[in-house]
């Protein structure tokens, strides 16, 4: 995402909609983030319930 976005308005000359691909694929890394971000939560509350 970060690659596409850096070209910014030069990508966009060279493939159309460049821009908006990137931040498409930043919403996506955002999601998988948050996603894995409370599956890890998750995992670590089950441990310290158990002490």
């Amino acid at each position: 995402a970060i690659a596409f976005l850096l070209l910014g308005p030069a990508g966009d000359k060279m493939v159309p909609y460049w821009t908006q691909i990137g931040i498409f694929l930043l919403w996506v890394s955002a999601i998988v983030t948050l996603y894995t971000g409370y599956d890890y939560f998750r995992a670590g509350a089950k441990h310290i319930m158990e002490e």
